[in-house]
């Protein structure tokens, strides 16, 4: 295993890749947020190539060349370091793998980067949003900007919690329609994975947003979305660490699902690790079928503000 880090500066991005000594035709962009976390996305990237995908984690905040907090990030970092995997010796496709926060800029990238064949969103928002700054205030201005100007976003109310300002921002349809990723335009496959007792956002909501402007203007082989029963934020790859010490970590802190409901938690983990596995290795088309487990019942509505 092999790796070698970027610099803003002299390569266009910040970033690390992890490079196994053999690695198949697909290649993974990780996106998780902020280098500071939990899970870096470094992290993240030695777990894909434990599977044998070379992998470029690249940090969208807290890191050297980065905004120190998530606002106003430069979607165009992302553009050299999809080249760099478009040219590396020996590979087809490249993915690009977001969770939490970096599943916005998944979707982004997958759409505005040239060269992107399969995205990834993982526990994710199908909106830009208002970025934050120093203790978690709203700061008036995109999380994002493409090209040197602020995608549309949603405004947020930040003294509230993060769940209860989203299910709020959703109530303002003009706002949420004006800020929505229009996922149906991204020209790659698409995976999307959420659960239905999401701590941090409604991810199970945004799913189905996506997913019916998909079935409406998409094939149905190119894309998939699975949506967990009494699952947790916590999906996806986690670090080549038990699984069950990970959660254990994180149901000590604010998630409350992992304390609830830990047998479903555990399996829905699995579970999508095990669909990104596949999803990867198998092309850049997929087929829309999920169990009746997975599948969620609620309605495609906007979840009830805060009161």
């Amino acid at each position: 295993m092999k790796t070698q880090n970027f610099t803003l500066e002299i390569h266009g991005f910040t970033g690390h890749l992890v490079q196994p000594d053999r690695y198949k035709d697909t290649a993974v962009l990780v996106l998780t947020g902020n280098e500071k976390g939990l899970l870096p996305a470094a992290r993240i990237a030695g777990r894909f190539a434990q599977y044998r995908h070379l992998s470029l984690a690249v940090p969208l905040c807290g890191a050297d060349g980065m905004p120190e907090d998530p606002d106003r990030i430069p979607l165009d970092v992302l553009e050299p370091a999809v080249k760099f995997l478009r040219e590396f010796k020996g590979i087809q496709y490249v993915a690009v793998y977001g969770a939490s926060m970096g599943s916005l800029f998944a979707l982004l990238a997958a759409l505005y980067i040239p060269g992107v064949d399969q995205c990834v969103c993982v526990s994710g928002t199908h909106v830009v949003y208002e970025g934050s700054g120093e203790n978690h205030t709203a700061s008036g201005h995109s999380v994002v900007t493409w090209q040197g100007k602020e995608l549309p976003f949603v405004r947020l109310d930040l003294s509230k919690d993060m769940r209860s300002a989203f299910e709020e921002a959703y109530q303002d349809s003009e706002q949420e329609a004006m800020a929505a990723v229009p996922v149906e335009e991204i020209p790659g496959s698409i995976l999307i994975l959420a659960a239905d007792s999401d701590e941090t956002w409604p991810a199970d909501y945004s799913a189905k947003y996506m997913e019916k402007r998909l079935k409406k203007n998409r094939e149905p082989d190119s894309f998939r979305v699975i949506i967990y029963k009494k699952a947790s934020h916590i999906l996806g790859l986690l670090p080549d660490e038990s699984t069950q010490n990970w959660l254990y970590r994180f149901s000590r802190i604010s998630y409350t699902s992992l304390r609830k409901y830990p047998k479903e938690c555990v399996k829905a983990l699995e579970q999508s690790q095990q669909e990104i596995l596949t999803f990867l290795n198998h092309g850049r088309k997929v087929t829309l079928k999920t169990s009746a487990e997975q599948e969620s019942s609620g309605k495609d509505k906007a979840p009830a503000a805060a009161k």
